[in-house]
């Protein structure tokens, strides 16, 4: 009866080279075929972070209207430059002359505003528009067109709700020449 295995071939342990190979190979095309849609998510969401952006600033000046108990303004400036295709933003109250040194930009480099439509007024496509936001929490119903990668998108900042709405496509334009 031996008591030492020392020195003997084992022959059930482990995976031999070819099998390991083939694995890896297996995981790198599928990491592979992954890498674009990581790639799209993680450094394809400028859009998406200038959208939650514009939330933020809605959701500032309607609660800086309340707790100030003055007016807001939300201007903001089409580019004038086809090379500059960046809008800017500036916050401002009815009381105080426009800060108009504070500018921001509004979207992404890859985005472009094409049209601002607040309550009643036309559409503005050049020039400045001025989104009001009011002491008791109202905000002039707005709808703003960007075009973004191709696509077009509306975004609308409704009177009384704290959200925006986006929608996608062109079916929305339309009732850009009406009220609201």
């Amino acid at each position: 009866m031996p008591t030492s295995r020392a020195g003997k071939y084992n022959n059930t342990a482990g995976f031999t080279l070819i099998e390991l190979t083939v694995v890896i190979v297996i995981l790198g095309i599928g990491l592979g075929l992954m890498v674009p849609y990581i790639q799209q998510d993680f450094f394809g969401n400028d859009f998406k972070t200038s959208l939650r952006r514009l939330q933020g600033i809605v959701n500032e000046l309607r609660y800086q209207a309340m707790i100030d108990k003055k007016a807001q303004t939300l201007a903001i400036e089409f580019s004038n430059q086809k090379k500059d295709s960046t809008s800017r933003y500036w916050i401002s109250t009815n009381q105080e002359k426009e800060k108009e040194k504070h500018k921001r930009e509004l979207f992404t480099s890859d985005s472009r505003l094409i049209a601002v439509k607040v309550m009643n007024q036309s559409p503005k496509t050049s020039g400045k528009a001025k989104i009001s936001f009011l002491p008791k929490g109202m905000v002039q119903p707005s709808k703003l067109i960007v075009a973004n990668k191709g696509k077009k998108y509306v975004i609308t900042i409704q009177a009384f709700s704290p959200k925006i709405l986006v929608h996608k496509g062109t079916e929305q334009e339309g009732s850009l020449n009406r009220g609201g």
